[in-house]
């Protein structure tokens, strides 16, 4: 939470006592819609974004007569033209993928940059502070890849024509249309020709031809044999991912091949397109053939932050109607960050999750991650659910006061620089006040104590015009 307020020198009865006093930042009407850019990320320097003069509808020039512009906050990304008002990229380049902020963002219009321009009157008579914001946009600057060069799959011999086996799904760190696009099942180079078709969700994409099999069929590309064995089906999943499956359309007997050797190869759909493969090597074993379920396919609990490590929080259940070692389920994290592998552990036989590191709100509000069941059968049978773990606030952060530069009058150490016989009324510096904490943690009053040359105004309060001279502040 974050409160602004502009600070601006006032004459009382004499002109060595001024009163100071606090009030919160206002936005001006229309700037919330106003000042809304959008900018492609990996851009050079001084990349046109927007003019903030022409959409708040100002007339900026070169006379002395006319308002100027200063960044107050963004420089780190952008600059500004302090007479046209014109917003362009910095030195510093921007990497969406790099953003903290849009990390674990998949929505093209919610990874965005914040910024604050002042507009500047005449001679600083009067200084309006607006907040702006730029979408940034996604590009094809990463290749999608698997999460291993060589791709390991188990598949029972004596298996039902048909059966689905999931295969591990690659990564992209863009998304939209330049994240993953298809995904190809291909021939491995050294055991014969390939053929592939662009996958559809739902749809085979291709097959891959088993040894001593030799029938063509007509109409494929290059005229490549084709195999009854095995059979790639991309499905969409609700959470808008694909999830690449291996599907079963042969006999598989072990005793006569107990494994075989194909390439999975993945493309976004970026212009041009990226690509990565990964071998995919799948051995033919003997059945387990029932997987372990859990009690619920989302748990959801709260923890509090701070909490000493040790602590229990959850416990996921999961249950197998094999027996021996078929029916021996261990729990293992799924798809799960780093920051969840670091701040909790889980029990891999009873499924209890606790504390292992002190988690503070203010860096992680929610954890959200999934947890695999597995049973101990060869190959393992396996189950997931997701869990959303929700981080409670505790008042373990004190507010923050940050005395800022507004406009022309510059500001040292926590201290604005004011000349003598500045006009009334005139914005001398910004006064921010935060806290880290959430809700009425987190809400903060501010009050001024003892007599203080100074009044505080909100930033974006329309300035007064300028008292005579000789009610100027004089030192």
């Amino acid at each position: 939470m974050q409160r602004l307020g502009a600070v601006h020198s006032s004459a009382a009865q004499a002109l060595s006592l001024v009163v100071l006093a606090l009030q919160l930042l206002t936005q001006l009407p229309g700037a919330d819609s106003a000042l809304r850019y959008r900018v492609a990320e990996e851009g050079p320097p001084d990349v046109k974004i927007g003019n903030v003069a022409a959409d708040l509808g100002l007339t900026a020039g070169t006379g002395s007569g006319d308002v100027t512009f200063a960044l107050e906050s963004g420089s780190e990304f952008f600059k500004i033209d302090n007479v046209t008002g014109e917003l362009t990229t910095g030195t510093r380049r921007i990497d969406r993928e790099k953003l903290a902020q849009c990390q674990m963002i998949f929505d093209e219009n919610e990874c965005f940059l914040d910024f604050e321009v002042s507009v500047i009157g005449p001679l600083q008579s009067w200084v309006d502070l607006f907040e702006g914001r730029v979408v940034i946009i996604d590009i094809n600057d990463n290749t999608p890849a698997f999460p291993s060069p060589v791709l390991q799959l188990s598949v029972e011999e004596n298996r039902p024509i048909g059966t689905l086996y999931l295969l591990p799904t690659a990564t992209d760190r863009d998304f939209g249309r330049n994240g993953i696009d298809r995904y190809e099942l291909i021939q491995d180079g050294g055991a014969g020709s390939s053929s592939t078709r662009r996958s559809t969700a739902g749809n085979p994409i291709g097959r891959v031809e088993g040894i001593g099999d030799r029938r063509g069929r007509s109409g494929d590309s290059g005229g490549g044999p084709r195999s009854t064995v095995f059979e790639l089906q991309v499905a969409d999943i609700p959470d808008g991912e694909k999830q690449p499956q291996l599907i079963v359309k042969g006999t598989l007997d072990r005793e006569q091949k107990d494994s075989y050797e194909l390439v999975l190869r993945v493309r976004d759909g970026g212009n041009p397109p990226r690509s990565s493969q990964a071998l995919l090597r799948v051995s033919i074993t003997d059945v387990n053939d029932n997987s372990p379920q859990f009690e619920r396919s989302t748990y959801e609990a709260e923890m509090a932050e701070n909490a000493p490590p040790g602590t229990p929080v959850l416990q996921v259940r999961a249950s197998d109607r094999d027996i021996g070692v078929n029916g021996q389920v261990e729990y293992v994290f799924g798809a799960a960050t780093e920051s969840v592998r670091r701040l909790l552990r889980l029990d891999e036989a009873t499924g209890w999750l606790s504390v292992l590191h002190r988690i503070d709100r203010e860096d992680v509000a929610q954890l959200r991650f999934t947890v695999t069941a597995r049973d101990r059968g060869q190959p393992p049978r396996t189950d997931r659910t997701t869990v959303i773990l929700a981080v409670r606030d505790e008042n373990d952060n004190v507010p923050v006061v940050e005395i800022r530069k507004i406009g022309r009058i510059p500001v040292r150490d926590g201290a604005a620089l004011v000349p003598e016989n500045v006009l009334v009324d005139t914005p001398v510096a910004l006064v921010q006040v935060s806290d880290r904490d959430q809700g009425e943690n987190g809400a903060v009053t501010c009050t001024v104590v003892g007599d203080v040359p100074f009044t505080l105004k909100p930033a974006g309060e329309t300035a007064l015009p300028p008292l005579p001279a000789d009610e100027a502040f004089d030192r």
